[in-house]
């Protein structure tokens, strides 16, 4: 029920939803697209799989005895307060998680992947670059006894995989990869610089010569007086 003046209005039925003044705009077939699948980004990848069954799952609130190691960490364009961990002479420039994987899989120790996982002093991390972390088992848990002798501590497993990494081959793949991406980038940038000024060259020679045409064509306005004798 409502009013307007001094009568009453009695609404009959659902009220008129106004339409969609956009809708004509939306292209044809637009709904047959299908965007991708969200991330999930708790996702988590056991290493090695074969041996799943043993490991206590994180995803399950089973903790175990891991600990968990960020490409910060070893880091070293990172300073202390963004993460790093370790000497700037023991550190290497910019690791990634699948990298610090890779030099796990070398020590033999098992650990979890999360690759979708960000560094929360570092909002760089949020991104591609830096992404990703490990939970690393260090303590076998049968045994009770270290899985590497040498490596008791983070700080140890964190020193033992930056010396790892610049070996590997994944990195020198990764690192060769980028350099070409970043050479295609300046020959790119450097046709688009030649093709400006080409194209302002022309321009510029286009509007003297109309220029110069026009001053010839064009008949002056100037009054033409007695000459005084």
């Amino acid at each position: 029920m409502g009013k307007r003046g001094q009568v009453r209005v009695k609404q009959i039925g659902r009220p008129q939803v106004p339409m969609n003044p956009m809708a004509n705009l939306i292209p044809q077939g637009m709904e047959d697209i299908k965007l991708p699948a969200p991330v999930q980004t708790d996702a988590i990848f056991p290493w090695p799989a074969t041996e799943v069954h043993t490991m206590p799952d994180p995803k399950n609130g089973q903790q175990g005895d891991y600990v968990i190691i960020y490409p910060n960490y070893l880091d070293r364009n990172k300073t202390a307060k963004l993460g790093r961990r370790i000497k700037l002479e023991e550190a290497v420039e910019r690791p990634s998680s699948q990298e610090m994987s890779h030099a796990c899989v070398k020590l033999g120790m098992r650990h979890w992947i999360e690759p979708y996982k960000s560094y929360s002093r570092d909002p760089d991390t949020r991104w591609d670059e830096g992404r990703g972390r490990l939970r690393v088992e260090l303590i076998n848990p049968s045994t009770g006894a270290p899985r590497v002798r040498e490596i008791l501590t983070k700080k140890d497993l964190c020193k033992s995989i930056a010396a790892i990494i610049p070996d590997l081959s994944v990195r020198h793949e990764r690192i060769k990869k980028e350099i070409e991406e970043k050479i295609k980038e300046e020959e790119k940038k450097a046709e688009l610089m030649k093709k400006k000024t080409s194209d302002g060259g022309a321009g510029s020679e286009t509007a003297s010569s109309s220029g110069g045409a026009k001053g010839s064509g064009v008949k002056s306005n100037k009054k033409k007086g007695k000459k005084k004798r």
